[in-house]
C-alpha cells in the first residue's frame, strides 16, 4: 500500500512538473505572440503612415498648381507674396499689394499676367485680384476652419517666382483674435478674428498662401507670424465670407456694436460705450458684462467677437444677455457697419 502511494505521489509530481512546464511554454508563446502582434501593428501603422505621406505629397503637388506668386510694385519697393486661385479669382494678403502701383501674378505653368485689384479688406488682411488665368488653372475651395483642432496636421503651400514650397506642421491653437496694430498690419485697435496659429514653416513670400488640412481643403489664409515665429492664418469661416463679398461688391462690411472691452473671464466686460453707436442706442453701459449673444454663451471676449464675424452682418438684430450688477437683462441690438 505504501509502495502504491509512493508511485502515485511520484506520478503526481511528474504530472505537476509537466503541467508547469507546459504553462511556462504557453506563457512564453503567448508573450511572443503578443509581441509579434504588436510589431505587426507597428509595421502596419508605418505602412499606413507612408501611404498617407505619399498620398499627401501627391495631393499637395496637384494643389500647388493653384498657388501663385504675387509681386507688387509699391512706394517702398518690390513686395513678394503668394496667393491661390479660388472661384476664378486670386486670393492673397492685402498687406502684400497695399499701395501697389502694379501687381503681377506668376502661375505654375511659367506664365505671368498683370492683375487688377477687385477688392480688399483691411480688417482680415485679405484681397482679391483678377487676372487672365491659364487654361490649366485649378481652383481651391474653402472648407470650414472647424475641421482642424489643436494638434491637427496642416500644410502651407507658397510660391516664389516659378518654384513652390510646402511647410508642414501642426495647429498650435485656434479661435485667436490678433490685433492689427500688434501684428504690424495697421495702426488700428481692431483685431483679425478667428485666427489659426500653427507651427508649419512660413517661408519668405508666404503671406497669402492657403493653409491646407489633411483632407486637402483650404482652412485658412496665411497673413504672417507672431513674435515667436508661429504662423498665423485667418480661418476659412471668416475668409470665405470676406472673399465672396469682395468678388461681388469689391468691399466687405464688418458688423459693429460700438464698445470698448477689456480682458475678462466670465463674459465680455464693457469698459466704455461709443456715443451714437448701436450699443449706446440699445442702452448698454460701462460695467455691463455680456454673457451670451443669441443664446450662445460668451465666456471670454473672443467668443463674442468671433460669433459676430462668423455669423452676423450689418443690419442684423442680435439678442444680448448681460449682467448688470446683481441682475440679468436681455437686450435687442441692431448691428451697424463698422465706421
Amino acid at each position: 500500500m505504501k509502495n502504491v502511494d509512493k508511485k502515485t505521489l511520484a506520478l503526481l509530481v511528474v504530472l505537476i512538473i509537466v503541467v508547469a512546464e507546459s504553462l511556462m511554454i504557453m506563457t512564453v508563446l503567448l508573450k511572443q505572440t503578443a509581441l509579434m502582434e504588436s510589431k505587426l501593428d507597428l509595421l502596419q501603422s508605418k505602412i499606413e503612415a507612408l501611404e498617407k505621406h505619399e498620398n499627401a505629397t501627391a495631393h499637395l503637388h496637384r494643389l500647388s498648381s493653384a498657388v501663385v506668386a504675387v509681386k507688387a510694385d509699391t512706394p517702398l519697393g518690390i513686395v513678394w507674396g503668394s496667393g491661390f486661385i479660388s472661384r476664378g479669382y486670386i486670393v492673397t494678403a492685402y498687406h502684400v499689394i497695399r499701395n501697389a502701383s502694379a501687381v503681377t501674378v506668376y502661375f505654375s505653368d511659367y506664365t505671368y499676367k498683370t492683375a487688377s485689384v477687385v477688392g480688399y479688406d483691411l480688417y482680415t488682411d485679405l484681397a482679391v485680384l483678377n487676372a487672365t488665368l491659364p487654361s490649366t488653372a485649378k481652383n481651391l475651395d474653402f472648407s470650414s476652419g472647424s475641421t482642424v483642432y489643436a494638434g491637427s496636421r496642416v500644410f502651407v503651400i507658397s510660391r516664389r517666382d516659378m518654384q513652390y514650397a510646402v511647410g508642414v506642421g501642426y495647429v498650435a491653437s485656434k479661435n485667436r483674435n490678433i490685433r492689427l496694430d500688434e501684428a504690424g498690419l495697421a495702426n488700428v485697435a481692431y483685431a483679425i478674428a478667428d485666427v489659426i496659429e500653427f507651427d508649419a514653416e512660413v517661408n519668405f513670400g508666404a503671406s497669402g498662401s492657403p493653409l491646407i488640412n489633411e483632407d486637402m481643403d483650404v482652412v485658412g489664409v496665411v497673413f504672417g507670424m507672431n513674435n515667436v515665429n508661429a504662423g498665423l492664418a485667418v480661418s476659412s469661416d471668416i475668409a470665405s465670407r470676406v472673399v465672396a463679398s469682395l468678388i461681388e461688391n469689391g468691399a466687405y462690411e464688418h458688423p459693429w456694436v460700438g464698445i470698448y472691452y477689456t480682458d475678462y473671464v466670465g463674459g465680455l466686460y464693457i469698459a466704455d460705450v461709443i456715443e451714437n453707436s448701436p450699443a449706446a442706442e440699445t442702452g448698454l453701459q460701462p460695467g455691463d458684462v455680456i454673457v451670451a449673444v443669441n443664446q450662445m454663451p460668451v465666456n471670454v471676449p473672443g467668443d463674442f467677437v468671433i460669433y459676430l464675424e462668423r455669423y452676423c452682418s450689418p443690419g442684423d438684430m442680435i439678442t444680448l444677455t448681460i449682467n448688470r450688477g446683481q441682475l440679468t437683462h436681455k437686450m435687442e441690438l441692431k448691428l451697424q457697419a463698422r465706421p
